[in-house]
């Protein structure tokens, strides 16, 4: 599904009841604890610095129409749907109980939104 939300360099959003757009580029990153399993996701502005311990899952794919990532093997992605798998907190791996993961909104992305909502609505 597409959803805009940047034209020309403007962020965009979109406000309804039932929904928010978070408007702008952005990277999500993923924060892993001091034993490397992961604590948390902050969704972040594309310009704003990486948290520390972490990694940005974004990456382009296709640019223009024209592949320009190369695509991983069935293997490779099997290693790292493993590799994750075992960074997962252990409370995530007991199918019995319901875990959230915490997933965050920087604080340059939140003033971003509350400045677009004040100036529409």
């Amino acid at each position: 599904m597409y959803k805009l939300t940047e034209y020309k360099g403007i962020p965009r959003i979109k406000i309804s009841e039932e929904k928010l757009t978070y408007p702008a580029k952005k990277q999500i990153y993923r924060i892993f604890d001091k034993n490397g399993r992961f604590k948390e996701d902050i969704l972040m502005l594309d310009d704003e610095i990486p948290p520390p311990n972490s990694e940005a899952l974004l990456f382009p794919v296709l640019k223009k129409g024209k592949l320009v990532s190369n695509l991983p093997e069935l293997n490779e992605i099997q290693q790292v749907y493993l590799n994750n798998i075992n960074k997962l907190p252990e409370d995530f791996k007991v199918l019995e109980e319901n875990h959230i993961f915490t997933l965050r909104i920087s604080k340059k992305l939140e003033d971003l939104i509350n400045s677009l909502k004040n100036k529409f609505v």
